[in-house]
């Protein structure tokens, strides 16, 4: 009998586009999941939920599943999305097991230490918004925002209070003008030999699904159809400068603010980006070039130095570069939003998805105010057109009375 192939571990939060490219690129692929919706058990080999509780993965509960399906199978090695940020220990943990393919635990944890990151920015002249651990004096000019430490999609930002303590979680930016912008970008290593040590795969911006109490939840995001050449000549440098600074590997995602020509980092992810499912359709079927996949033989190459994966990798390389060239004229844009709970309901278990809704859950049960529901998606020819009919489906999903059973 011919034995199963090695098996890749997946780590995040919602892993679901992840899986998705990886099944579709042939791995065998082993999840653990914050939310386990209908599409990433769908396309996942095996997968078990871990509660997340806002911060990080319940670390017993993890070390748990861990232990159960470590010895089950041969590893190919380890990725991870987000949802590790505050909890580099358990990478540690999986690192003892087999290769973490993409960027060590160290790297995860220094580049979310805000003193290390923007201490390392000022060594390459890379610009950012003051920040400091002491709140922010009232008399300070300007408005502060309180950022907890290792903490992802937005829900961990509020704005500063003259009440704010000290507190080794979190650290104080001083709110800025100007757009928010983020970009998807490929670290490659300098044995690699390319060109360029990283390659800005897309440009996007996003919003929040603001509340009282998380201000800067995040809402959607959509790849831009426009950018000032003068700044996306900036995110380039930036992202190379990054990657040599920090030893970035594979898929990493870079937060900025954007004001006139002038471009201010906000927060570097060493990790995959939700903003892969922006892009990932793109490079798949305009380029032939699977970003998962991508990301993966790039991890292997630094742990195996093999002169055939050199070769893949390179031509792979190539194939997208010259697709990148022509991409923003060619494509329609994608937009993609997180649909929250307008109130507490249970979820209709017969209820009929449209097309164009993803992370669906994979159970009826009680959902609670404002927690995620389920994320929706639309394409169109410009960024204002996906925005405005992916904002359409959110309000529609939420308007949908089949999909409450009873209040």
């Amino acid at each position: 009998m011919t034995p199963p192939p090695p098996a890749v571990l997946l780590i995040a939060l919602s892993a679901r586009p992840y899986v998705q490219a990886l099944k579709e690129a042939g791995y065998s692929t082993i999840v653990i999941d914050g939310f386990l919706d209908q599409e990433t058990r769908f396309f996942a080999d095996e997968a078990y939920p871990v509660v997340f509780d806002g911060l990080g993965f319940d670390s017993d509960e993890f070390q748990a599943q861990l232990s159960q399906l470590i010895h089950r199978h041969v590893w190919l090695g380890c990725i991870y999305g987000a949802g590790l940020e505050a909890q580099p220990e358990l990478l540690d943990l999986v690192k003892a097991h087999m290769p973490i393919l993409g960027n060590p635990p160290q790297v995860l944890q220094a580049i979310n230490a805000p003193s290390v990151l923007f201490q390392q920015c000022a060594a390459i002249a890379i610009t950012f918004p003051p920040w400091q651990f002491e709140p922010p004096k009232q008399q300070t000019h300007g408005r502060w925002l309180r950022k907890t430490i290792g903490g992802a999609g937005g829900q961990h930002i509020q704005l500063a209070k003259p009440t704010d303590q000290a507190n080794e979680q979190v650290y104080f930016q001083k709110s800025m003008e100007g757009e928010t912008v983020s970009v998807l970008f490929l670290s490659t290593p300098e044995s690699l030999e390319m060109n360029a040590n990283a390659i800005v795969l897309g440009v996007h911006t996003q919003w929040a699904a603001a509340t009282d109490a998380t201000p800067y939840r995040l809402g959607g995001l959509v790849a831009l159809d426009e950018l000032d050449c003068e700044v996306e000549h900036k995110l380039q440098i930036i992202t190379q400068k990054l990657t040599a600074a920090f030893g970035l590997i594979g898929l990493n995602a870079l937060d900025v603010i954007v004001r006139g020509e002038e471009v201010f980092v906000l927060e570097l992810n060493p990790r995959l980006s939700l903003s892969l499912d922006l892009y990932l359709q793109d490079y798949n079927h305009g380029a032939q070039v699977n970003l998962l996949a991508l990301h993966l033989l790039v991890g292997l190459f630094i742990h195996k130095q093999d002169s055939m994966l050199k070769q893949r990798i390179s031509h792979a390389l190539a194939k997208l570069m010259a697709y990148h060239k022509r991409l923003r004229s060619s494509r329609l844009f994608k937009a993609i939003a997180v649909v929250y709970a307008p109130v507490s309901f249970d979820l209709n278990e017969n209820v009929l998805w449209p097309e164009w809704v993803v992370d669906r859950p994979a159970q009826a049960g009680r959902i609670e105010l404002n927690s995620p529901v389920c994320s929706v998606f639309a394409f169109a020819q410009t960024t204002a057109l996906a925005k405005e009919q992916v904002l359409k489906r959110v309000e529609a999903i939420k308007q949908n009375a089949e999909l409450i059973s009873s209040n």
